[in-house]
């Protein structure tokens, strides 16, 4: 029996001349099918996995919002009224763990803060940081500083914080230790419970304030973000050719 062994090369070219006797109206509905098919599941990503939201205020600058104008900053009504927002994203299935930021839930309104401390870890706030800085206030836990680089100004986190870290108890759910006087004090994070703060610790509302948040109430980890001047689009295009 004689058999015929065709060229990789043959079926390569006889593929091809079939591909183009699609006619063009088959071809465009070929393209227009995985379109939506990728719209659809985009959709369903973005409404199922993710949650979206706007940032509003200053109480996360400078990681959000930093573009608003720094003379008109702390004018309630403009930042609140403007269009100037960051927009996040969060992860429904991811909680974060330290030095995450987070969607929250608190009093039936979305808010963004800053994970610093989990269940059972000491949180100590102690003048200095052991190296060169002894005039400012800085976060410890479980006795390791950590490293704030992204707080709006370290200048912020003086006396007067010290101050509202130690007394301001009035909604919160743990009491604070005073170590040394006007010079360090600690606490432990109960169990389930999550200690959270604003980046920019001088206008933030945050666990120095109304006390630690509960584990349930985490909407989602904050797994990225595009800023107010810049729409989606742009902001896949600019990750898109980050990649090439």
């Amino acid at each position: 029996m004689n058999t015929i062994n065709f060229e990789n090369s043959f079926l390569q070219d006889t593929n091809k001349k079939y591909l183009n006797k699609k006619p063009f109206l088959v071809k465009l509905l070929g393209v227009l099918f995985y379109f939506v098919l990728f719209i659809f599941i985009c959709n369903i990503i973005f409404n199922f996995v993710f949650i979206k939201a706007q940032v509003v205020g200053i109480s996360m600058m400078p990681t959000y919002n930093k573009n608003l104008d720094a003379v008109t900053v702390y004018d309630t009504t403009y930042y609140e009224n403007s269009v100037y927002k960051d927009i996040v994203f969060a992860n429904r299935f991811e909680n974060g763990t330290n030095g995450d930021i987070i969607l929250l839930n608190l009093n039936n309104e979305l808010v963004i803060k800053r994970i610093i401390a989990k269940e059972n870890q000491k949180v100590t706030l102690k003048l200095g940081n052991g190296y060169s800085d002894f005039t400012n206030f800085y976060y410890y836990i479980d006795d390791e500083l950590i490293e704030e680089n992204y707080i709006y100004s370290r200048e912020h986190m003086d006396f007067s914080y010290f101050n509202r870290f130690c007394f301001d108890d009035s909604n919160r759910n743990f009491n604070v230790n005073i170590v040394l006087p006007n010079v360090e004090a600690e606490f432990v994070v109960p169990k389930n419970e999550v200690f959270v703060l604003g980046d920019n610790r001088l206008v933030s509302g945050d666990s120095v304030k109304f006390g630690t948040v509960n584990t349930s109430n985490i909407y989602g980890k904050v797994v990225f973000s595009y800023e107010y001047n810049q729409n989606f689009f742009g902001f896949l295009w600019q990750k898109i050719c980050s990649i090439f």
